[in-house]
């Protein structure tokens, strides 16, 4: 879960207004012509230790402009355009209360940043950020790939997703098939996080070892239909049903589960609860009340950022801090008020539910210790084996990874977008081993 993604970004509002100085009219129509900050483009500030890196989308033809903060998760932020020409620009965003505004000069956007009253530079080069990603496939794949579109009757959203085939399937073949749901936050059909792509990674792995599925983008976000700002989990919850009835209708899918990831997880004991998946694979899925969680959760971020213990000081000042930053949010509400337990004890189907010793976003210990209380079981802890096979519910712990399951060093996501690895190969083996060696495909 990002649920601090903005926590660091809070804005002042600074105008910029150009100045084409003393050129002459022909000097200003050519500059203007050879100049353009349409696309993207990314700089770093550096705070002490830490380096946020940002992205701007910026499109001057319908004067929108986007950005995020890699390190923090955060992307597609909206801000209001206070200026937008084709060598300068001005913005603010209400949402992470800050401004930027910069003008084009020999190819870099030299600008000034704006947070909490404080001014840095922030200069702009164009393009993405490129990283190393060394377990991200490329195309084209060895196998059948589908664009499919579902659709939320209820809630009259389209979600438009990939479908990926195993490698190998031949016409009449029966193979199990899983949805993949994203976590908080708004991300595309490849899981997208901090310059990662984990679902891509894992679907992929998953394929090559005869199992289809399914991944899609979130309402609102790529190709998908909707209002993601004003949902909450349960109407995520729908959505990725209508994505499970959508699998159901197709003949070659012998058992179709889930694969969710933090809130996915979470949306996974939901649709479980419900006989909804034949099994679930649920990666830091909040087990336990969301507000302990987010209680514990806050004090151990703040940790991480050298803020010290005991930030805060009771669920219900974590409570008030989330609502106040929300500003109050109907949404925000609504996920504090969750009781996973309520799901989780009607589970039947089998569950492999996997966590990081590192995740400082849904805490291990407490997590695993909801699950064994409250799986009717019986329940298998995996932690420390290598067999994870055959087991009907089952936790593990895996010492040393992160909220996005990578090796890591301390747990902060700001180290996340730094780690070549996507998604530990242990993990990618265990959830394959695990959905294959299932009675339920055997029968």
């Amino acid at each position: 879960m990002k649920l601090l993604k903005y926590l660091l970004l809070t804005f002042l509002l600074m105008i910029f207004v150009p100045n084409l100085g003393a050129q002459s009219f022909v000097e200003k129509v050519i500059a203007l012509q050879s100049q353009t900050i349409e696309g993207k483009w990314n700089g770093k500030i550096q705070l002490g230790a830490q380096t946020l890196t940002f992205i701007f989308e910026i499109d001057t033809t319908r004067n929108e402009v986007t950005f995020g903060v890699i390190e923090q998760g955060a992307t597609g932020i909206p801000t209001t355009v206070e200026f937008l020409g084709p060598d300068s620009i001005s913005v603010k965003s209400e949402m992470a209360k800050c401004t930027y505004s910069g003008k084009l000069q020999s190819g870099i956007i030299k600008g000034k940043f704006a947070q909490n009253g404080y001014q840095m530079p922030l200069d702009l080069i164009p393009g993405d950020v490129k990283f190393v990603r060394p377990q991200e496939p490329s195309e084209p794949f060895p196998f059948k790939t589908e664009e499919v579109k579902f659709r939320n009757e209820a809630a009259g959203v389209d979600l438009a997703g990939t479908l990926n085939w195993p490698e190998g399937y031949k016409q009449g073949d029966s193979v199990p098939a899983v949805l993949f749901i994203t976590g908080s936050g708004k991300q595309n059909r490849d899981g997208g996080l901090f310059g990662h792509k984990p679902f891509l990674v894992l679907s992929y792995a998953l394929a090559k070892a005869g199992i289809a599925s399914l991944v899609y983008d979130d309402r609102g976000a790529g190709s998908s239909t909707g209002d993601f700002n004003s949902a909450n989990v349960a109407d995520f919850a729908e959505d990725a049903a209508a994505g499970l009835a959508f699998l159901r209708n197709i003949p070659a899918f012998s058992r179709i589960g889930v694969i969710g990831h933090s809130e996915g997880g979470l949306i996974a004991y939901m649709l479980a609860s419900e006989n909804k998946a034949d099994f679930i694979v649920s990666m830091a899925g909040p087990a336990m009340p969301i507000d302990s969680l987010i209680f514990v959760q806050l004090n151990t971020l703040a940790r991480l950022q050298g803020a010290g213990d005991g930030v805060f000081k009771s669920v219900s000042q974590a409570r008030q801090y989330m609502l106040a930053a929300s500003g109050n949010s109907p949404v925000t509400e609504y996920f504090l008020n969750i009781k996973p337990a309520e799901y989780v004890s009607k589970i039947t189907c089998p569950v492999f539910a996997l966590d990081g010793s590192l995740d400082p976003n849904v805490p291990p210990e407490e997590n695993i210790a909801a699950l064994k209380a409250n799986l009717p079981g019986p329940v298998i802890d995996a932690s420390g084996k290598a067999d994870v096979k055959d087991a009907v519910q089952m936790v593990k712990l895996y010492p040393g990874l992160n909220h996005l399951f990578q090796h890591a060093t301390t747990g902060n996501p700001m180290e996340i977008s730094s780690i070549e690895e996507t998604i530990s190969p242990e993990v990618i083996t265990d959830i394959i081993a695990w959905i294959k060696s299932l009675r339920i495909f055997h029968g």
